[in-house]
């Protein structure tokens, strides 16, 4: 019945065929649930398992079930008869194998993972239809994002409301994709999330201002669609939160999704009011002394931190003579809006050799700093132009030294972007929001204040551009630029004025045809002061004789020919004669020239100091 209604209501399904509670045992919630809500009995769990040897089952335990050989038998068998009874479907979207994988009782990676595999290379065995196979965790782990045998990767996450504090909904959502698509194995969706994993949101956010903001967040990190709320029966539909999907899908109508190379690009934020821009300090390195160096991985420094985090990143930067088997260099990479600085702040040197630091941009040697031994407390500040860069650290000298903290200057404005590009074909996407509208800030009844910015985003293919502006809560488009990119590829757009989002289609349009120079024409008349006569000639077609104009004789003219524009315009105003003059753009393209920024970063003038 579920799959004859889905398929009169158009709707796909990702069926999860094993729940992961019935492979653990249920605690319970640790928090209150509201009442006056129906919802389904969420406590059955091993006790209930007919595989347990309690209720007459073959398995003394829950982790048993990934690797006894009867119980993956038994357990096949119910998967071709899943398969036989509702393969024939087309609402079928994929076979969910497990949820939240990680959450299974005395959970093994190792162990998961084979079973996983093992599982989805039968399960595409048997079923003719080829559906597609996916599995979840709960939280980001291999056995699922980097699994060949799946064909796509379903992501989840929840904050824990009301036992946390308030969390950055869209920022999770981005860093949960992004941790995915890292792995570098197949696409990703945003298959569960929430404010919390026990009961639907209704009391913090009536209006669903985060389940619109993760929406358009998923898709916007690069998630092959937009993110599932786990809450569509007891929220999404009572809440009439519904109408968040429409503008969603009109903005992606008629996109060749699977043809583009959409990913994710890093764009600037530019407005006039410079006291708006806020630094980035970035501080929570591993302290950790002679920890073993992994793998360099160059950090992507944005407005909203770092990807990935500085979990593994040690504050140690080992020289060349002591401890030199720990010594690796630090890598970022970061655009800036706008000229600024960059800080490394030293926390300490090492009192047996001194360090030298040496700072990096696009492999530029822009400073070296001699820190004497058992220096404290220095901090070397470099200007830094507006641009991409990468920056580089590293310690030319013979002992450690130790980071305090590294800051980029003016990078944070109060919105965010999340962009989409294809380079070669010259598409860009991007979705922005005001920080402060936020799901609880809406609903404690704050306002936001309107910024005036800029949008620019580099990579692009020269040529002339197509530009939207669409209003993400409506689905309304506010407004079209044409734009040019010049060899630069930079391509900039003024945006409406932000109060709560905004979003950009980009689009590079068909290169003119050079137009053919028009045939030179013998004239078969002259405009003189003096009677007008006609200059006969070899031409069997007969000539005209040119009208005189009721200037004075010496200003005697011929009367135009009626022409055409190439260029389409709203209107035109009429003039004496026959030709028919344009009206004027209210933006000219020549008028639209992007800033060129450099990527030349100049030396320091100032004097570094150590304390």
């Amino acid at each position: 019945v579920i799959l004859e209604q889905a398929a009169v209501y158009g709707i796909h399904l990702q069926l999860v065929l094993l729940w992961h509670q019935a492979l653990r045992t249920y605690t319970g919630v640790p928090v209150v649930l509201p009442e006056g809500m129906p919802r389904p009995d969420v406590s059955a769990d091993w006790d209930n398992n007919p595989y347990n040897v309690l209720n007459g089952g073959i398995l003394s335990g829950p982790s048993v079930f990934l690797f006894n050989e009867q119980a993956q038998t038994l357990f096949r068998q119910r998967l071709r008869y899943i398969v036989a009874r509702w393969g024939y479907s087309p609402e079928v979207f994929a076979w969910e194998i497990i949820d939240q994988m990680d959450r299974v009782a005395n959970y093994d990676p190792t162990v998961a993972k084979s079973w996983l595999q093992s599982t989805a290379s039968y399960l595409r065995q048997i079923d003719t239809q080829g559906h597609l196979i996916t599995a979840s965790s709960r939280e980001y782990d291999l056995a699922t994002a980097d699994n060949p045998l799946l064909d796509f990767s379903s992501a989840q996450f929840y904050q824990r409301r009301p036992i946390e504090s308030v969390g950055d909904q869209v920022l999770n959502v981005a860093d949960t994709i992004q941790s995915y698509r890292e792995s570098g194995y197949g696409p990703v969706l945003l298959a569960a999330y929430s404010l919390n994993p026990w009961f639907e949101p209704t009391a913090d956010d009536p209006t669903g201002v985060h389940f619109q903001n993760s929406l358009w967040a998923a898709v916007f990190s690069g998630a092959a669609g937009g993110a599932m709320s786990d809450w569509w029966d007891t929220y999404v539909i009572p809440q009439g939160l519904m109408r968040y999907y429409r503008p969603l899908a009109a903005f992606a109508a008629g996109v060749d999704w699977a043809g583009l190379d959409l990913q994710p690009a890093q764009a600037g934020l530019l407005t006039e009011d410079v006291g708006l821009y806020q630094p980035v300090r970035l501080s929570n390195f591993r302290r950790q002394f002679a920890a073993r160096p992994e793998s360099v991985v160059t950090r992507t420094i944005t407005a909203d931190g770092l990807f990935p985090d500085l979990s593994d990143v040690p504050s140690f930067i080992y020289g060349q003579v002591f401890n030199a088997q720990f010594s690796q260099v630090q890598r970022y990479r970061v655009t800036l809006p706008i000229d600024t600085y960059l800080e490394v702040g030293i926390r300490a040197v090492s009192s047996q050799a001194g360090a030298r630091l040496v700072v990096e941009v696009d492999s530029s040697n822009v400073v070296e700093v001699d820190l004497r031994a058992g220096s404290r407390d220095v901090k070397v500040r470099v200007p830094v132009t507006a641009g991409d860069h990468t920056i580089t650290l590293d310690n030319l000298g013979d002992d450690w030294l130790e980071l305090e903290a590294v800051e980029i200057g003016q990078l944070i404005v109060p919105a965010r972007s999340l962009t989409l590009r294809d380079s070669k074909a010259g598409v860009a996407f991007a979705w922005l929001q005001h920080r402060d509208y936020t799901w609880d800030r809406v609903a404690s009844g704050e306002g936001t204040e309107p910024i005036s910015l800029e949008y620019r985003l580099g990579g692009m293919p020269a040529g002339r551009y197509v530009a939207e502006i669409w209003d993400p809560l409506t689905g309304a488009v506010l407004g079209e630029e044409l734009l040019r990119v010049r060899e630069d590829g930079l391509l900039a757009l003024q945006l409406l004025p932000l109060t709560r989002q905004l979003a950009v289609r980009a689009i590079r349009q068909p290169d003119l045809p050079t137009p053919t120079p028009p045939m030179p024409t013998v004239s078969t008349v002259t405009a003189t002061s003096t009677p007008v006569r006609t200059v006969a000639t070899a031409t069997p077609v007969p000539t005209e004789t040119a009208n005189m104009t009721a200037t004075p004789p010496s200003t005697a003219a011929v009367q135009p020919t009626r022409t055409r524009t190439p260029v389409p315009s709203p209107g035109g105003t009429t003039t004496s004669g026959s030709t028919r003059t344009p009206a004027p753009r209210s933006s000219p393209l020549a008028t639209l020239v992007p800033f060129v920024a450099s990527t030349n970063t100049p030396r320091p003038e100032s004097t570094v100091t150590q304390g």
